[in-house]
């Protein structure tokens, strides 16, 4: 008998629900499950082979990975609370458009830190004097998926300047994209 190279094998694979389309979702789902089930039913001598999946809830990848033990990560509403609340104090709005403001984030979050982190940097950008209906448009109009709101942000630079342009080229390009 030969003694494995490795102790200990991790396997990441984060942001499964970003699969290209749902049969390339299903190809991977059914190898991390049988990937899964080798871990249950170890051979003596094996490495042992620990699998981490990152992943906003769908229904096919629970359904496929229920399971296996999980661990539901949602922000605290709580802290998304406090941390709209600071970052909207920070932009200098009134008090009616902050209320405004910290209703609808709260609204529209989804327990997504990021989500909020964006519209508040669309608010900070915004060049004219926000009224409470400019701002309502601004949050309603942003969208809550975060595939469809990266298509909006990629889709506004490519009708910007020729150096914006080119900055998102050479960053997909550095990225490997």
């Amino acid at each position: 008998m030969r003694a494995p190279l490795l102790k200990e094998v991790y396997c990441v694979v984060d942001a499964l629900d970003e699969c290209r389309d749902a049969a390339s979702r299903q190809r991977l789902l059914q190898r991390i499950s049988s990937l899964a089930h080798l871990r249950y039913s170890k051979r003596k001598g094996s490495p042992v082979f620990k699998l981490f999946v990152a992943s906003r809830p769908t229904v096919d990848i629970s359904r496929e990975l229920n399971r296996y033990p999980c661990i539901h990560l949602r922000a605290d509403p709580r802290d998304l609370r406090i941390f709209i609340q600071e970052k909207i104090v920070a932009l200098g709005l009134n008090a009616e458009l902050q209320a405004v403001a910290t209703k609808l984030l709260l609204r529209g979050a989804e327990q997504t830190f990021l989500w909020v982190s964006i519209i508040l940097k669309k608010l900070d950008m915004a060049t004219t004097l926000l009224s409470p209906a400019e701002l309502k448009r601004i949050i309603n109009e942003t969208p809550t998926d975060l595939k469809e709101l990266y298509d909006n942000i990629v889709r506004h630079v490519m009708q910007g300047t020729e150096a914006e342009q080119k900055l998102l080229l050479w960053l997909f390009m550095v990225n490997g994209l």
